[in-house]
């Protein structure tokens, strides 16, 4: 029980000191003495040498944390309750629209993932797109029984075909010198059959440029022995190109006239032209090559004329001979 300071502290007196005020009166439980003012929060009792208490700073002045005269909470010399202060500061509220970014992000990532699946999906059509362009190489038949290979400054131009995608559809909304077409346009029902069809079609027309070319000369059939192209190269619409090759084979003299010449079409026996597919494609892959002519079919689609290289139409050999000759081509044929 703590006294009223009364120059006593538990009964006992205190040192030096002398009675004041008459005897200590106790303190009732709520810190208040009976009929006096109430007790104020924060002011220790009386110290040692009957002195009152002080008032305490909570965290300063001289109720400092450790102990000490004033220290609130404990006896001399031992520490006390710390003072309650700020606490650390915790983290940041989450604003509510995050989430639903996180969600949204997601959700984006997961159509463009399927976005890029679906684009790679098959479908029944062939992707065609500009080719090769290849110089063609003629073997001939000379005496006593020997088949030199001549190369010409004549080229055969392709067209390029793989199965399309569906991300191929935007490709040719953007790309004029693309183009879509069925397998069965190119004679078959998909990529190996249309394949197996245009290595038979390029053995024909083989066979028929080189009997085109020898009538046109003047010469015997097997005058010409082949044509030895690449192993990619196949279709009928080389045809013309490899007619022209065998008659500035056959005869000595550039009928080229200095020119890289392409050509695309079919070609019958008795030296028609006929139409063929892909000439927009087959005009790039000239153009991609550095040629000067192409030579392209009478009937059928092409490209603007006065686009480069040039492009004539011609509806047979003969015709696509007598054009070169009149532009400076030399040669038995141009005599």
């Amino acid at each position: 029980m703590q006294t009223e300071a009364t120059g006593a502290v538990d009964g006992k007196p205190a040192p030096g000191g002398r009675p004041q005020g008459g005897s200590g009166r106790q303190r009732d439980g709520g810190g208040r003495e009976p009929g006096g003012p109430a007790a104020l929060p924060g002011v220790s009792g009386p110290g040692p040498g009957g002195r009152g208490g002080r008032p305490v700073d909570p965290g300063g002045g001289q109720g400092r944390a450790g102990g000490g005269e004033g220290l609130t909470g404990g006896p001399a010399g031992h520490p006390g309750p710390a003072a309650a202060g700020p606490g650390p500061a915790g983290p940041a509220p989450v604003p509510r629209f995050v989430p639903r970014l996180g969600r949204l992000l997601a959700a984006l990532a997961v159509a463009g993932l399927m976005g890029f699946l679906a684009a790679r999906l098959p479908t029944p059509w062939l992707l065609v797109e500009p080719g090769l362009a290849v110089p063609v190489p003629v073997q001939v038949v000379r005496p006593p029984g020997t088949r030199p290979v001549v190369t010409t400054p004549f080229w055969l131009v392709t067209v390029a075909a793989r199965p399309a995608r569906l991300g191929d559809a935007w490709t040719v909304l953007r790309d004029p010198g693309r183009s879509l077409v069925t397998a069965r346009a190119l004679g078959g029902g998909s990529l190996d059959e249309v394949m197996a069809a245009q290595r038979a079609a390029l053995a024909a027309s083989k066979e028929a440029a080189a009997a085109a070319a020898a009538e046109l000369m003047g010469v015997e059939p097997g005058a010409v022995a082949g044509f030895p192209l690449p192993p990619a190269i196949a279709g009928p619409s080389g045809g013309l190109a490899m007619g022209l090759a065998a008659v500035d084979a056959l005869a000595p003299g550039d009928l080229a006239g200095g020119r890289r010449v392409g050509a695309t079409g079919t070609l019958s026996p008795d030296g028609r032209v006929g139409p063929v597919e892909g000439v927009e494609q087959k005009w790039r892959a000239a153009a991609m090559a550095g040629l000067d002519v192409l030579f392209v079919p009478a009937r059928g689609p092409g490209p603007a004329p006065g686009s480069a290289p040039m492009v004539v139409r011609v509806p047979s050999l003969a015709a696509a001979v007598a054009w070169l000759c009149q532009q400076g081509g030399q040669g038995p044929p141009c005599d």
